[in-house]
């Protein structure tokens, strides 16, 4: 689910690029915290038609995965992770750390717990 501030966000940087002003700087959120991007980045980044989004191509993937969010990181990490999992049917599991940004500042431990657990199921 976005948020308003980011729609808002979004619509000002598709503008800038629509009005030629691509290369101009602001700044947006990104990853829980506020990035500096030119707009045109942003868009390409971040906007409906970006071009780094592996979801339609989790399914083709044939390996079980893992797909980790922070829980204090923007809302779309979180449900990004979910979507990436649920496209990957079977193979795919997400986990979300509560109250880590996307770093997973302060817990580590947490992260190496989730990531030990499901490497566990590989066992032999």
């Amino acid at each position: 689910m976005e948020q308003p501030e980011f729609k808002q966000l979004m619509a000002q940087a598709e503008e800038m690029v629509a009005q030629g002003k691509g290369e101009e700087i602001l700044w947006a959120p990104a990853s829980g915290a506020m990035g500096m991007f030119c707009a045109r980045t942003y868009v390409n980044k971040y906007g409906k038609h970006e071009n780094n989004d592996v979801r339609p191509h989790a399914g083709r993937l044939g390996c079980p995965h893992l797909a980790i969010a922070g829980g204090a990181e923007h809302p779309f990490f979180p449900e990004y992770s979910k979507e990436l999992a649920e496209a990957s049917g079977a193979t795919g599991t997400y986990k979300i750390v509560p109250g880590s940004n996307h770093f997973y500042d302060k817990h580590e431990p947490e992260v190496i717990e989730i990531i030990t657990h499901w490497l566990e199921q590989f066992k032999t």
